[in-house]
């Protein structure tokens, strides 16, 4: 979890939710200030997929920052 990571998958395998994990970890465990991640996403379903996920592994409390390419 210290390292970068490049995640290849097809549709519906986890990505999001790997990355989301990523995140908690870094927050939860390395003690990065949320306010320093800035995750960029495509679509606005993922972005909502994300953010919902991002919360709930933070029980409830993000200030992540989260946008599209697009947005």
């Amino acid at each position: 979890m210290r390292t970068h990571l490049r995640i290849i998958a097809r549709a519906g395998r986890g990505k999001a939710q790997t990355i989301c994990v990523k995140v908690a970890y870094l927050v939860l465990k390395e003690k990065v200030r949320e306010q320093s991640i800035v995750m960029c996403v495509f679509a606005a379903k993922v972005k909502k997929e994300m953010e919902e996920l991002v919360t709930e592994f933070l029980c409830g409390n993000s200030q992540i920052g989260m946008l599209t390419f697009h947005g």
